[in-house]
């Protein structure tokens, strides 16, 4: 096993152990980010080792520029909640669709993965359409996922 498919697993296993983990504790949120408020430590927000662990595994694992800006926008998603500043909201919201969108196209670009780009996109579309609860949380996720399956079917 090789190290790109160790960042693989602990991509995986961060996000499937957090998502779960609030889900259970916090039920659905209105966005992952919105979890940063569910936590209440004193010290240091699980949000943030969450969105660091997906940054600083990113990038190592496929080292292009997509991903590059995908690992920054992880980074900044992480740390924008601790920030004191009137801009948090928007360093916040730049840096998510940042991590999103160089994230799709880099598994478009770098593995030609357009039909997984489309079809992510595409249900985030309908369920845009569809008016659905809490849209971003299912998108980040769709998303997320898209990202995994196709460094899944690439890497093993």
């Amino acid at each position: 096993m090789d190290y790109q498919q160790i960042l693989i697993i602990i991509l995986a296993i961060n996000y499937i152990g957090y998502v779960g983990t609030v889900w259970i504790k916090f039920g659905i949120q209105k966005s992952v980010s919105d979890s940063f408020r569910c936590w209440k430590t004193k010290w240091f927000n699980p949000f943030t080792f969450f969105m660091w662990i997906i940054g600083f595994a990113l990038l190592p694992t496929v080292p292009n520029p997509f991903f590059w800006f995908a690992s920054v926008g992880a980074l900044g998603v992480g740390t924008a909640f601790n920030l004191d500043s009137v801009n948090v909201e928007k360093v916040h919201n730049k840096a998510a669709v940042t991590l999103i969108a160089a994230a799709l196209l880099g598994i478009g670009f770098t593995f030609g993965a357009w039909l997984t780009v489309g079809i992510a996109v595409g249900v985030a579309a309908i369920l845009w359409l569809l008016k659905v609860k809490n849209l971003i949380w299912w998108v980040e996720h769709i998303a997320f996922g898209a990202v995994i399956f196709e460094l899944f079917k690439n890497f093993f």
